[in-house]
């Protein structure tokens, strides 16, 4: 929140937020510029900003701060001079474009329309008497493009991060619990006096570890849409992204989908080289570097690698696209309903 006190008369302006400051002093030089073009009718607009900035309030927090600055500015655009008006056009245009404001390809097509129809083809180009209003229209609708996209990366900033920092959380801890079977089978096999007997426990391994996978690459998933895609989404979207409901929602349905092709990988519904053959998983343990003739490892000393064999890791790329992509569980049951419809239809 801003909570220095606002400049009085002459008093230097002095935010903490130095791009306000820039952005006020910026328009304290443009109406420095009008007072040589301004006519009587937009003097009472002009006298209006130049008092509000002189003792521009700081107004409960930044973002009702930022507003009554955005307002300012888009006063100005009401009493621009006509000769500066289609070019202030063009660079506030040029300027959405820049920002990558949502709205920039209208706004572009709408100047390439005005050129066409409000501007002569006098060198250099000016507006046509008649235009200057529809001109001014214009200018007015790039701004509050511009200032809503500003307002809105703004506001959605810290949604945004809120919605990161709780999917990272919850990531980290699904991470731990995918892993947490091998790290189990690493600390059995470094105690020695626990290396005997089967692995009973792990009868459950292959479902826990489809599960697992499928829950973190769901949240992966959101991790990354957050990240490429965060100043895209809505407000609306975004609020709904941080909270608790919304990120175990999308867990489940991760771990779901992981379930599904589960199942249908141990069906054989899908054959081949890229499925995972369930009679096969398990793991491959091996030694480095490899034992000498004699059968003693080099100079006593070795490394004993305890990896997921093929068939265990192809269950578990499965099962982490199944959580990951929301389309491929969808693709997988239009595939085999399509296939068991032809192998229906023979039959008959």
């Amino acid at each position: 929140m801003l909570d220095t006190p606002a400049p009085k008369g002459n008093e230097p302006l002095d935010y903490p937020d130095p791009m306000l400051a820039h952005f006020l002093s910026a328009l304290d030089v443009r109406i420095k510029s009008l007072d040589f073009e301004i006519d009587e009718r937009g003097q009472p607009i002009l006298d209006e900003v130049r008092d509000r900035l002189a003792n521009f309030p700081i107004i409960g927090s930044e973002h009702s701060t930022w507003n009554e600055a955005y307002r300012l500015e888009r006063l100005l655009a009401l009493i621009e001079p006509p000769s500066r008006l289609f070019a202030e056009l063009t660079r506030r245009t040029q300027e959405a474009i820049e920002e990558g404001v949502p709205t920039a390809v209208r706004l572009k097509e709408t100047l390439e329309d005005a050129k066409r129809t409000l501007v002569d083809t006098a060198q250099p180009p000016k507006l046509r008497g008649d235009a200057v209003a529809a001109a001014r229209l214009l200018l007015l609708d790039a701004l509050e493009e511009i200032h809503w996209s500003a307002q809105r990366k703004f506001y959605g900033r810290p949604l945004q991060k809120a919605a990161t920092s709780r999917t990272i959380n919850v990531g980290i801890l699904t991470f731990f619990l995918f892993l947490a079977p091998y790290l189990y089978i690493y600390f059995y096999h470094v105690l020695p006096e626990k290396n005997d007997g089967p692995f009973l426990p792990f009868s459950w391994f292959p479902a826990y570890t489809a599960l697992t996978a499928g829950l973190f690459g769901a949240f992966f998933s959101r991790l990354m849409s957050l990240q490429s895609s965060g100043n895209n989404l809505t407000l609306g979207v975004l609020k709904d992204a941080r909270n608790w409901s919304s990120i175990l929602s999308r867990g489940v349905v991760g771990m779901c989908g992981a379930l599904i092709v589960f199942f249908f990988l141990q069906s054989k519904l899908l054959g081949g080289t890229l499925f995972p053959d369930f009679a096969e998983l398990g793991l491959a343990i091996t030694k480095w570097p490899h034992a000498t003739a004699n059968g003693q490892p080099v100079d006593g000393f070795h490394w004993l690698l305890i990896l997921p064999n093929q068939q265990l890791a192809l269950l578990v790329v499965w099962s982490f696209l199944a959580g990951f992509s929301e389309r491929l569980v969808p693709n997988v049951l239009a595939s085999t309903e399509k296939t068991l419809s032809d192998a229906i239809n023979k039959t008959k």
